[in-house]
């Protein structure tokens, strides 16, 4: 056998082996796919809203995690100008909030699943700063007028 015909063998075998890695990686990578699908079999939430009334709406979350807790924010815009505020609190595992249209011509909405997201004591609706587990609760004194005084 001359040089040349075993070049053309080595690159005959090289190209195999290199069909071959090819094909395990490939495998590899689609078990892997298959496992992360598996995995991440759960659909990201939805929210949907339906006009159900003049001036009330029906929020409706898909996907939803059985058992968690679900806090809905309103804002009139998307400008920073408006920033999301608070709006309801759900009970654990509801899915449908009913909200009423108010004053603004336009609304928007987003739930946020969990109630305590920097671990402290005070659930977020409560707490003072909820990304901060150094802050907790937020507390309000009214020093003035004293209890039961009327202000005029």
């Amino acid at each position: 056998m001359g040089f040349r015909e075993r070049m053309q063998m080595m690159k005959s075998v090289g190209a195999r082996w290199w069909w071959s890695g090819v094909t395990v990686l490939g495998m590899g990578a689609a078990f892997g796919l298959v496992e992360l699908a598996r995995v991440e079999s759960r659909a990201a939430p939805g929210l949907s809203i339906a006009q159900t009334g003049s001036n009330t709406f029906q929020l409706s979350l898909s996907n939803a995690v059985v058992g968690e807790t679900y806090v809905v924010y309103r804002r009139q815009g998307l400008e920073p100008a408006y920033p999301w505020q608070f709006h309801l609190l759900g009970s654990p595992s509801q899915t449908v909030f009913t909200v009423e249209k108010g004053i603004e011509e336009i609304s928007f909405f987003q739930t946020i699943s969990g109630t305590n997201w920097d671990g402290d004591a005070a659930p977020n609706w409560e707490d003072a700063n909820p990304l901060n587990p150094s802050v907790g609760r937020l507390t309000v004194t009214i020093d003035s007028p004293l209890n039961g005084s009327t202000v005029q």
